[in-house]
């Protein structure tokens, strides 16, 4: 990428759903303490685990934007395509951001 400084990749096992659900203040601390680390980073990092499969998140602190990057579009008993739903981690970024800056997702 011309023009930006080295991506930061952040420890995958904390942003699962099994360690959302059990201990949410914990995961929230850990990624404001990551993202403060990597605050001039032009991107951050973070593999995601929302349930047997992994996606990657990738923070941009400089733009203050979010994407999601899924290389599985969940499909249906009917092979539907379905939308995957980021509802736990876009509550978790969005507690993240109360702290310091609004997120756009």
């Amino acid at each position: 990428m011309k023009g930006l400084g080295s991506p930061a990749f952040v420890d995958p096992g904390l942003l699962t759903r099994g360690i959302i659900d059990s201990d949410r203040p914990h995961v929230i601390e850990q990624l404001v303490k990551a993202f403060m680390h990597y605050a001039d980073k032009d991107l951050v990092m973070r593999p995601y685990n929302p349930g047997r499969h992994w996606i990657l998140i990738v923070y941009s602190p400089t733009v203050d934007r979010v994407w999601y990057l899924d290389s599985s579009i969940p499909i249906d008993a009917k092979g539907n395509r379905m939308q995957r739903d980021y509802n736990e981690v876009i509550k978790i970024f969005n507690k993240y951001a109360l702290a310091f800056s609004p997120i756009s997702t």
